[in-house]
């Protein structure tokens, strides 16, 4: 969408002409291309536009005229300004749908029934964006930590070719939260999470701004750009993959397995050779149904098992504790425990699958989280 500053020669223009179409909002006047909007109808497409309808009704059906009215006179307090510098008052209705709905991005309750009249932010600064080319992990530092009230909000892209720098449409949220421990924020598991697969040589933007939880406002996005490259398969480079798994996600594991590597590409298989589990012992502990497993498997599939553990013996712990299984360990619990892959199932349940993390039945009651670490190689299969 383009925006004009009328002149002496066009003071306003409206309709279309050919494929332009000329429109006017408080920002002014502006031009977009003629086009039949597509709907994709994305879960995160339609999560957006439901909790946005939601927060407009509520604007109408819960707040009284009094707090509508304080909304008005705090947005006529604040000027927003556009790529060409002219100023834009921002209405009430604006104002509550956007503090609201920005909430709702970080996962808060949109719960802002009067205007904030702080809404500072700390600013994040520049970032610096990794890949770390043993590990694979992606992170990125900003130079100032966020305050106390404050969370993250991560968006990047998908790979994009290198010479491609118009990346806002390929944005997409993929974190929000803490930056833990600091000051890097390690977005790798998050990142193959909603982008599986990718082939370098490709480049990923990344885009960071700190949210007030309290507020809803945040601070001016800074990105950066993170050169994408991964180990060539077969050179025997052990690769790393960090995972925390939440309560909720252990407590329904074996029906939702979690993806813990994306899938390699063609003629490749994930190795995993070592796993170490950290179980962090919140205050009630897990009960684990007799025989259940914790296991990696491929393509989501049960029986494509590349590791399997009883979560009897630990998942119930009444504390923390650290578990380490290895692929040349024997006796039950230790090790893989079975005979090879292929021996089992036909190479393509393995070769070019992501692996997963799931269990084969679901635990109860518990509200700890469980790190998972696992070291792995990417092997050629031709």
């Amino acid at each position: 969408m383009a925006k004009i500053s009328p002149g002496t020669m066009i003071g306003d223009a409206r309709g279309s002409l050919g494929s332009v179409v000329f429109t006017r909002d408080r920002g002014g006047l502006k031009t977009r291309a003629r086009v039949k909007p597509t709907q994709p109808r994305t879960i995160y497409q339609r999560a957006t536009r439901s909790s946005w309808t939601s927060i407009s009704q509520a604007w109408n059906s819960t707040l009284t005229d009094a707090q509508r009215f304080q909304w008005l006179l705090r947005a006529q307090q604040l000027t927003w300004h556009d790529t060409l510098g002219r100023t834009i008052p921002p209405t009430g209705k604006w104002l509550y749908l956007r503090l609201n709905q920005q909430l709702t991005t970080a996962g808060l309750p949109p719960n802002l029934a009067n205007p904030p009249f702080d809404l500072s932010v700390t600013w994040q600064g520049p970032l610096t964006g990794a890949q770390n080319i043993t590990t694979a992990h992606l992170t990125v530092t900003p130079a100032t930590p966020p305050g106390g009230a404050e969370t993250v909000i991560l968006r990047a892209t998908p790979g994009l070719n290198p010479g491609r720098n118009n990346i806002t449409k390929w944005l997409r949220v993929i974190y929000t939260g803490p930056i833990t421990p600091g000051p890097d924020l390690d977005f790798t598991a998050a990142y193959s999470a909603r982008f599986p697969t990718q082939d370098p040589p490709h480049n990923i933007w990344v885009d960071v701004r700190y949210l007030n939880t309290t507020t809803g406002s945040t601070s001016t996005p800074t990105r950066a750009k993170i050169p994408l490259t991964l180990p060539t398969p077969g050179v025997d480079v052990m690769l790393q993959q960090k995972i925390t798994l939440t309560s909720a996600q252990l407590l329904s594991l074996a029906t939702t397995p979690i993806l813990a590597i994306p899938a390699p590409g063609t003629n490749q298989v994930i190795n995993v050779h070592q796993l170490c589990a950290y179980l962090h012992f919140g205050t009630t502990p897990y009960t684990v149904p007799g025989g259940a497993n914790l296991q990696t498997q491929y393509a989501a599939t049960p029986g494509n098992t590349a590791f399997a553990a009883s979560l009897a013996g630990w998942l119930a712990a009444t504390a923390d504790a650290l578990y380490a299984f290895d692929a040349l360990g024997t006796g039950a619990g230790r090790g893989w425990g079975g005979a090879p892959y292929a021996s089992q199932n036909p190479p393509t349940n393995y070769v070019n699958q992501a692996l997963y993390i799931s269990a084969t039945a679901n635990p109860t009651l518990g509200d700890g989280t469980l790190t998972i670490v696992l070291d792995y190689t990417i092997d050629p299969t031709t």
